[in-house]
């Protein structure tokens, strides 16, 4: 029960190398995403009636279908990630191609800030049955 929440990213020695901060106090969920101590974008879902979110500072887009996980990043008009929720599986698994390396830890960012909105959401709604 920490506010605002934080999500860390790390590689495979377990070293950070993105951190996620939710926003604590705002109308629609707003995230932060920092590496090596340094903003580097926004994630902000926007007012819609499908899911939209807006992605600030990383020029990066983002299309396809947000409420089934399945969706692809682009930058400049072109690819650089896909995302596919897998559904045969132990709890929330995602299959993530990153096509530019250099996007690795911001693609992964993205797909934690997005799952923690989803997830937000079915709690909230669960509460309200």
């Amino acid at each position: 029960m920490r506010v605002p929440k934080r999500f860390t990213v790390t590689d495979g020695s377990g070293a950070p190398i993105a951190e996620i901060t939710k926003t604590a106090f705002s109308l629609l969920p707003r995230f932060t995403v920092e590496m090596q101590g340094v903003e580097v974008a926004t994630i902000r879902k926007e007012f819609s009636f499908k899911p939209k979110y807006f992605i600030e500072g990383a020029a990066l887009e983002v299309s396809g279908d947000w409420w089934d996980m399945n969706f692809d990043v682009s930058r400049s008009g072109q690819r650089v990630a896909s995302i596919r929720k897998k559904w045969l599986s132990w709890g929330d698994t995602y299959e993530v191609d990153i096509f530019d390396d250099a996007l690795e830890a911001m693609i992964i960012s993205l797909v934690v800030a997005i799952d923690r909105v989803r997830a937000d959401a079915a709690s909230s709604s669960a509460a309200t049955m």
